[in-house]
């Protein structure tokens, strides 16, 4: 993690041409939610308590878990972070597939940005975590270095495919051994780069200025919470693998609320391109997890809670009203008992 004070003149002269050259590049994007990483909301001066620095500043660790809609993820949130100077104090150790940091077009790009924004790399191949020793050795060091660093970074692994289901549930690596997860969403960057290396010049040429991307920062979430919830969901749940699943979904399932979040607020949610990024896996399994027993009984408790204070209010204000037209009674009910 970069130290704080003075961003301009941090690092060599080899990692602040790269930063001054990303901060000139042109971009269109908005940030949300930086407030939750360094604890001051830039438009209004306010704080606020709850924050990764702070957290950080304590002693605790954290990794910050993206979503992954397109290749444009990595090039746009590094200009980003150029720009907004302040997100170089949280770069730590970055995990990425063995697909990008091997691909002889984006893979020294990749390094040479990551390098100018002092951000440590490590390799790893997603679709599998043993049987092949070379690859095996690579997850495992990349495993040690993100619980060596502070703050690690690293996208969901492997897909909802049943031949992928132990590479994606071997995800949780990256932050079980972490205090905290920050979840993010990443929104546009499948517009600006549809993904194929042929478009990648018009990438570069408008399609980063001609599309918005939108990064969302959520609040830092205990570890320790989310494995809590992932075992009180898996109790009595007849598929064996449901913990495991549970301990990879929600942490997931935050981002997914980032992004139906977003799009409630601005009342889109009849726009198919605005709803995608939570469409299919897990739009199911929010309605599953609504409906399950423990969801619930936390809506009825909830209704329980929203419901005693107002018949306390009613009560109250008969009470009040009867002390104006007539005697203190002896003994009147507390509205606690009601």
């Amino acid at each position: 993690m970069g130290k704080e004070g003075e961003p301009q003149s941090r690092g060599n002269f080899l990692q602040r041409s790269v930063r001054n050259w990303l901060r000139r590049r042109s971009l269109n994007y908005e940030v949300i939610g930086i407030d939750n990483l360094t604890g001051i909301n830039k438009a209004t001066g306010e704080q606020k308590p709850h924050n990764l620095k702070a957290l950080l500043d304590q002693g605790e660790t954290a990794t910050i878990l993206p979503n992954h809609p397109s290749k444009a993820d990595f090039p746009t949130n590094a200009a980003i972070v150029a720009k907004e100077e302040e997100l170089q104090d949280f770069m730590g150790t970055l995990v990425i597939s063995n697909r990008y940091t091997n691909n002889p077009i984006l893979g020294l790009p990749i390094r040479a940005i990551a390098y100018g924004l002092d951000l440590r790399v490590e390799s790893v191949n997603p679709h599998r975590y043993g049987g092949d020793k070379k690859k095996s050795k690579m997850n495992s060091k990349a495993r040690e270095r993100i619980r060596q660093s502070q703050v690690g970074i690293a996208v969901m692994q492997g897909t909802h495919s049943v031949e992928m289901q132990s590479a994606r549930w071997g995800s949780v690596c990256w932050w079980e051994e972490k205090s905290y997860i920050v979840p993010v969403a990443f929104r546009g960057t499948d517009m600006q780069w549809s993904g194929s290396l042929l478009t990648l010049p018009r990438y570069l040429r408008k399609g980063k200025t001609e599309h918005k991307a939108t990064l969302i920062i959520g609040e830092p979430v205990r570890v320790s919470y989310m494995e809590r919830v992932a075992e009180v969901y898996s109790q009595d749940d007849p598929d064996p693998n449901a913990l495991k699943r549970n301990r990879v979904d929600f942490p997931m399932l935050l981002v997914a609320n980032l992004h139906n979040e977003y799009v409630r607020q601005r009342g889109l949610e009849d726009d198919p391109e605005e709803t995608k990024y939570t469409k299919g896996y897990y739009e199911t399994r929010l309605k599953e997890l609504s409906d399950h027993p423990v969801s619930v009984s936390l809506r009825e408790l909830a209704r329980m809670g929203e419901v005693v204070p107002k018949q306390q209010g009613v009560q109250e204000e008969k009470a009040t009203e009867k002390k104006r037209v007539a005697p203190k009674p002896f003994l009147r009910p507390s509205p606690g008992l009601i």
